[in-house]
């Protein structure tokens, strides 16, 4: 038997004779146990939960008018999860590109690719991205999964609220309101927890994380190591269509993220906030070939304020980052350094001028500012700005029409206009139909417009005369849901995409290739998701989704109809088993079907099928002392299934973590 199979069989048994061990007596009386339970049970089946993502202002989830799924605390700490992308794996319509273990792209209902800018993600609803390619850098988001309260995904287009790049959906991180991180410290000034965790491959993950409050001061502090690799380099043998024909060497990347940030909020009046964070990540990727490492600093502040008796919310942000990156696989080894300011103010108002009907409407403006020394030509300053308005309305009894309306002035290229209208009838007591229909855009990058490469062996120039992507989208969608135990759900959308932005090859009189993104393709992405949540008992819960797309380029005879990073059928399942303040067991299983893995900003690199491939997670945890101490044993894809998701990278394989998490 190998030495791996050898240490990781007792493992499993040990973590399992957790459930045996006694666990803490309950202080509280058999009532308030069944409340407990019963609470437990409404926030599974979301009827308790309240929103803010699908129409800007608080509603319940059963009454959105888009398709939504929401991430609550709970299956936060159930999910074992290290990093945000992995909490979002189980999501019915997300597509994933895992390049190494803080390296993850994510997309909703297709277009992945290894740069991707087709969805919006907000934090407290301000935006998360990169000014100069509007990408999202995962592992230096500013949060702890211990700060976080949900998550709010919802797929289709939000341009019409929210804007460029709300393109294919919107995942919104909700972080808790009074700094509380554990269930366990509900009501505690303080909170000091600690975290420890050894895995695969000797690696490990400490974090600390203090957060309190005062009467008008919240305060989070978080510090952490993640050293995690489940690539397999000794798998390297699995046979790869692309590097075959090219003839490189695969990147088995091992990566190393130090991270540290802090955030204080104070309140010096009950209808004002101002908010400071700042932090400092070290993100290191290690290959046998390559050393690319990055250097980030970022300041953020905000200051929120809603004047009393009114529903009028203003907002003024501004963030500051500095970033050195090194890269030692250009010769000679060369490193980039990017500093970028993003202000903003946004002013957004809700009345009722009626009893049954809410008018939403907003205005923003926002300023950029970056220099790059290397990809870009010069330092740019962009100043835009937009107005929007929404106007929910009860037509009859169970009948909703929301309608609304989004201008955007960009400097670049014309003014633009993304109107929704949406339906939500109530057919019976736990039946919803909704029907929608939506225009969104997504506008070209300062990589797209002003790039260039003078050193690369591959010349890439930027094309000032691009357009912005736009998508027009047709979604219908049903809902039933009990009391008790049952919920189920059915999406269906057909997305219609044109003027999309990929790389045209140049002739160049030196006979170099060079390459100028372009407005060239037309797409369509059709399909739909169906999700299921089950809870016969108050200790056991399941769910499984299954989402199909078929995504496809249209009118391009020089291009494969297949887009990439999409593929056709995703299917999630997941069973817990959660015994209150004694342990807990959740065992989730995913498919990923058959795809084209290549990259449109890729284009030396050939196009071929990968295929599907399946995947099962295992988390158990034992709690002691009122949950304040928790040891707790995951393995990740416990069928040792390798699989490729990314074309020149190694193979993904197994990996277990034993961690043990402590809170005072």
């Amino acid at each position: 038997m190998p030495k791996k199979k050898k240490l990781i069989y007792p493992l499993i048994i040990w973590a399992l004779s957790l459930f045996t061990l006694p666990g803490n007596s309950l202080t509280a009386d058999q009532n308030q146990e069944e409340t407990r339970e019963g609470e437990e049970r409404l926030l599974f089946l979301g009827e308790d939960l309240t929103i803010i993502t699908a129409v800007r202002r608080e509603q319940k989830v059963s009454e959105a008018p888009a398709s939504v799924t929401v991430i609550t605390r709970r299956e936060i700490e159930q999910s074992g999860a290290l990093s945000l992308p992995e909490l979002l794996v189980g999501i019915p319509g997300m597509d994933f590109l895992r390049k190494s273990e803080e390296n993850v792209e994510v997309s909703i209902r297709g277009f992945n690719n290894y740069s991707s800018n087709k969805i919006l993600v907000l934090l407290d609803e301000r935006p998360l991205y990169d000014i100069a390619s509007t990408t999202v850098k995962w592992n230096l988001i500013p949060v702890s999964l211990d700060d976080i309260e949900r998550i709010e995904i919802v797929r289709g287009p939000g341009s019409a609220l929210y804007g460029a790049n709300a393109f294919l959906g919107i995942i919104n991180i909700i972080t808790r309101p009074n700094g509380a991180g554990s269930p366990e410290s509900e009501g505690k000034a303080e909170v000091f927890s600690l975290s420890l965790g050894y895995g695969i491959h000797n690696t490990f993950f400490t974090a600390v994380n203090s957060q309190g409050m005062t009467e008008r001061v919240a305060y989070l502090l978080y510090a952490g190591i993640n050293k995690y690799d489940r690539f397999k380099e000794e798998e390297t043998e699995i046979s790869n269509p692309f590097v075959s024909e090219l003839g490189v060497k695969l990147k088995c990347v091992e990566s190393d993220l130090k991270k540290a940030f802090f955030k204080i909020s104070y309140d010096p009046s009950f209808n004002t906030t101002l908010t400071l964070s700042a932090g400092h990540a070290y993100l290191e990727n290690l290959s046998r070939t390559t050393n690319e490492a990055e250097n980030s600093t970022f300041l953020s502040f905000i200051l929120g304020a809603r004047p009393r008796g009114t529903d009028l919310n203003i907002r003024l942000s501004a963030d500051w980052g500095d970033a050195d990156i090194i890269e030692s696989d250009v010769s000679p080894s060369t490193t980039l350094v990017r500093e970028a300011l993003r202000s903003e103010l946004e002013l957004r108002h809700t009345l009722k001028p009626f009893p049954n009907d809410y008018l939403t409407y907003g205005a923003n403006i926002t300023f950029h500012s970056i220099e790059d020394g290397y990809f870009l030509p010069r330092d740019y300053e962009q100043t835009f700005y937009g107005i929007y308005l929404q106007n929910e309305i009860t037509l009859f009894k169970r009948l909703d029409l929301i309608t609304g309306l989004r201008f955007d002035k960009f400097p670049d290229f014309s003014a633009l206009i993304s109107p929704r209208a949406n339906l939500v009838y109530q057919l019976g007591k736990g039946h919803t139909l909704r029907a929608g229909y939506g225009r969104a855009y997504r506008s070209p990058t300062l990589f797209d417009l002003h790039s260039y490469n003078p050193t690369g062996k591959v010349l890439i120039t930027g094309n000032p005369d691009l357009d912005p992507e736009k998508i027009q989208s047709y979604e219908v969608g049903y809902e039933y849901r009990t009391q008790s135990a049952f919920i189920g759900k059915l999406d269906l959308f057909n997305n219609e995409i044109k003027d999309l932005i990929t790389l045209k090859e140049l002739l160049t009189a030196e006979g170099n290739r060079a390459f100028s993104p372009v407005n060239r393709d037309k797409a369509r992405a059709l399909g739909g998701e169906i999700e299921l949540r089950y809870r016969p008992k108050d200790f056991l819960s399941g769910f499984t989704n299954y989402s199909y797309q078929e995504v496809r380029f249209l009118g391009e005879k020089d291009i494969h109809d297949e887009v990439p990073f999409s593929p056709k059928h995703k299917v999630n399942l997941g069973i817990t088993v959660q015994k209150e303040r004694n342990f807990s067991l959740m065992l989730s299983g995913h498919y990923v079907g058959d795809q084209v893995m290549t990259d449109t900003n890729a284009p030396l690199v050939n196009r071929a099928w990968f295929k599907g491939y399946t995947t099962a997670s295992l988390k158990i945890s034992k709690y002691f002392f009122e949950r304040a101490l928790e040891i707790s044993f995951n393995y990740d894809n416990i069928l040792g299934q390798a699989h490729f998701e990314s074309p020149l990278h190694c193979p993904v394989g197994g990996a277990w973590m034993l961690k043990v998490k402590g809170s005072l």
